[in-house]
């Protein structure tokens, strides 16, 4: 039986909706004040979880602390004049979990105890992700880049690291 332009073009909108409705499904956190990053009042929405899923984003535009380990697998904004400040020795890791996601851009100030860009293992060399691109200060007792099968990349574009 020989497709018919109406089922061809039918066909073609199911999936047009498909890929439409999995972009819908991503989630954008914007900071509305100072606070913890688990408080529900500094978010416009409600918190991010500690692990922000591949398609979601977090924007920084306050001073916001943390109390628990972030996994940024999404994307993660610090604004300018804006904070993410480790509250009690905490880590930030970039792609832990996956392979192939995760980005920080920090036009602001980042402050952990250890900040991880390294995928699990299993990364292909070729994956652009996870990345961090740093224009501004990022304060670190460690510094992690690469998972060891050289994945995993860090862009100090202006900014400063301190470790």
């Amino acid at each position: 039986m020989r497709a018919t332009t109406h089922t061809k073009v039918f066909v073609g909108l199911a999936i047009c909706l498909c890929l439409i409705a999995g972009e819908l499904g991503a989630t954008t956190y914007t900071s509305t004040s100072d606070g913890a990053y688990d408080n529900n009042g500094t978010w416009d929405i409600s918190a991010p979880g500690n692990t922000l899923d591949a398609g979601d984003s977090v924007i920084i535009n306050h001073d916001v602390t943390f109390d628990a380990k972030l996994t940024i697998r999404g994307v993660l904004i610090v604004n300018a004049d804006a904070s993410l400040v480790e509250d009690g020795s905490q880590n930030i890791d970039v792609g832990k979990g996956t392979t192939n996601s995760g980005v920080i851009y920090n036009y602001g100030y980042i402050q952990a105890k250890d900040l991880k860009v390294e995928p699990d293992n299993g990364a292909s060399t070729s994956d652009p992700y996870p990345v961090m691109h740093n224009f501004d200060t990022v304060v670190a007792e460690k510094l992690n880049i690469g998972n060891g099968e050289g994945v995993g990349t860090y862009y100090n574009e202006i900014g400063s690291v301190t470790t």
